[in-house]
């Protein structure tokens, strides 16, 4: 490890041996919210159901854990969100790749263009 590495680790709140404490303190809270989230689902599941189905198609009333069971079915069935660079999502402006690929002088001239165009500058 070079200096401005070990300087890193000396930081307080930043090293390897706090990671555990870290995970230590967030993964309980992390799964507290998953839950939390699947039960307020649910609840709007079965608020929705109850509220349409049966006056619109003469369909059956739910309880809590049938509106429990629709909801983790419907999410085994269309997925959950991908992040991530396998997502498949291309994050950020389609453009800036084609910019990074440019060379210098031709960066210079479509910033020139640009401000002709947006700004009505001339060239200087």
């Amino acid at each position: 490890m070079n200096s401005s590495e070990d300087e890193k680790f000396k930081e307080p709140g930043i090293g390897r041996g706090n990671r555990a404490r870290f995970l230590v303190r967030k993964v309980p809270v992390i799964v507290t919210m998953i839950a939390l989230i699947i039960v307020i689902k649910s609840a709007i599941v079965l608020l929705l159901w109850n509220a349409l189905v049966p006056e619109l198609f003469h369909g059956p009333s739910l309880t809590y854990l049938q509106a429990l069971g629709l909801t983790v079915l419907v999410k085994l069935l269309f997925g959950f969100p991908r992040f991530g660079p396998f997502s498949g999502r291309h994050w950020g402006p389609p453009w800036k790749a084609r910019w990074a690929g440019l060379p210098p002088e031709e960066r210079e001239k479509l910033r020139e263009e640009i401000r002709r165009r947006c700004w009505g500058e001339a060239s200087t």
